[in-house]
């Protein structure tokens, strides 16, 4: 409890707590005082606890010899919101028998998370005026159904779980080394321990089964045997042999997976112990070490086999989910693909007759064009292979023919240019000018240089 308060600024501060502690003013005078107590009460009884005393409230939140006075209030309000409901009546349901119910309800139970109430780990007999927190509840068991799904591979084995469920998805918190340990111990399958009570299992088991979420079975003293998490479609609403099958396997691999480490470790433990011995002159009883090394590796031997045994079957039985997935898939591929053939027509008999038809609508329309062509006095306006060669070979002869002409006209126009040379006359001055002799000869260079720019 004092743990609880210590994370609450108001409760050190004493004007405040003495309006608080103070009985509730009728909601009509005064609706806002009345709304602002109940939230602060109604924060404090739904703090991670599954159920509370109700009749033990005043005590339980006493302060400075003081204790509150509008408790009955609170879960008057509570009562009628449904955020409380009273433990018999929510762990009461059709499919469960009175008898169990009553054996529940006054066994002694240990309280969840019990420093609230100010209790370590004692047995205590719930009353008839203890109540379940239902946010509170509803909060956890979407937490365990998420954990569930998000580690979830098959269908067939991975939704079935006995009591260490949950263990694994609230662990007790470890303060200490040896409870460190014990929580390696736990994931090896040695242990199982967890944060929840029996009764908080069996208030969240009661939740997921009113909500469809799960089908559960109990144990003769109301614990829970197996769970069965209902997070898909394909999975069914009732506990199978093969899901008891299932688990059995899943739990004996578990245990046997504990026992290998176990024994790992003792043998490691036997030759350290026969490498003393030794050291210590102590032959005979370092054989002794070695003889019973030699006797649990055996064994280990014989557990490996075991185990993997266990895992191959396991494996077999998921292999044969996902063979049946698939076939499923092939044949809803098969049902749809079908089913859009027949509504579309698409039939191996309307696809030969559509092809049969365009063979003969294209052989029509040739015939029209043929006769067309024979009356208009043309041809078909298609060459023959035999035409088109011709053609190319004339074009081809045509540029060569003209290309030698080409080079016969320059050659003898270079020609021609070489014979020419410009000849010097006697130079006079004429004003600055020089006057070039064979005036005729330039003129006819230019010509043809002309040519052959």
């Amino acid at each position: 409890m004092n743990q609880l308060v210590a994370t609450i600024s108001e409760w050190s501060n004493d004007h405040r707590m003495s309006a608080l502690f103070a009985r509730f003013p009728e909601k009509e005078v005064n609706e806002k005082v009345y709304e602002s107590r109940l939230r602060f009460w109604t924060g404090l009884l739904g703090h991670d606890v599954f159920s509370i005393d109700s009749s033990a409230l005043a005590s339980k939140f006493a302060r400075k010899g003081l204790s509150p006075l509008g408790m009955d209030t609170v879960v008057a309000e509570m009562r009628t919101q449904g955020t409380l409901v009273p433990l018999q009546k929510y762990l009461d349901a059709s499919s469960t028998s009175s008898s169990w119910i009553s054996e529940l309800v006054y066994a002694p139970f240990r309280f969840g998370l019990s420093f609230v109430w100010g209790q370590s780990r004692a047995e205590f007999t719930p009353g008839p005026h203890f109540d379940v927190v239902v946010d509170i509840v509803q909060e956890n068991a979407s937490k365990l159904v998420n954990y569930v799904t998000d580690h979830a591979a098959y269908s067939i084995t991975d939704f079935v779980f006995d009591a260490s469920v949950f263990a694994t998805v609230f662990p007790e918190p470890a303060s200490t080394d040896a409870e460190r340990a014990d929580k390696i111990d736990d994931k090896l399958g040695r242990k199982s321990k967890s944060r929840l009570t029996l009764l908080d299992q069996r208030i969240l088991a009661r939740h997921l089964v009113n909500s469809k979420k799960a089908v559960v079975e109990h144990c003769e003293d109301g614990s829970i045997k197996i769970i069965k998490f209902l997070v898909s479609p394909s999975i069914k609403a009732e506990l199978t042999e093969a899901d008891r099958g299932i688990l059995k396997i899943v739990t004996t691999s578990r245990t046997v997976a504990a026992q290998v480490t176990d024994l790992e470790s003792k043998i490691s433990q036997l030759k350290a112990r026969a490498s003393e011995a030794l050291k210590s002159n102590h032959r005979s009883r370092a054989l002794l070490y070695l003889k019973q090394k030699a006797s649990v590796s055996s064994l280990l031997e014989k557990r490996i086999s075991s185990q993997y045994t266990l895992d191959t079957i396991l494996s077999k039985i998921q292999q044969a989910e996902s063979d049946s997935e698939i076939l499923q898939a092939y044949q809803v591929g098969t049902d749809t693909l079908q089913q859009v053939m027949a509504a579309t027509g698409l039939t191996v008999d309307r696809v030969d007759a559509v092809l049969d038809t365009l063979q003969d609508v294209l052989a029509d329309h040739e015939e029209v064009e043929d006769a067309l062509s024979r009356v208009l006095g043309i041809g078909s306006g298609v060459m023959d292979d035999a035409e088109v060669e011709a053609e190319l070979d004339a074009i081809v002869q045509e540029q060569q023919h003209g290309g030698m002409e080409l080079d016969a006209g320059v050659n003898a126009l270079v020609d021609e240019l070489a014979g020419l040379s410009v000849v010097k006359s006697g130079m006079k001055e004429d004003g600055g000018h020089m006057s070039v002799a064979s005036e005729a000869e330039m003129a006819k260079l230019s010509r043809h240089e002309a040519v052959i720019i």
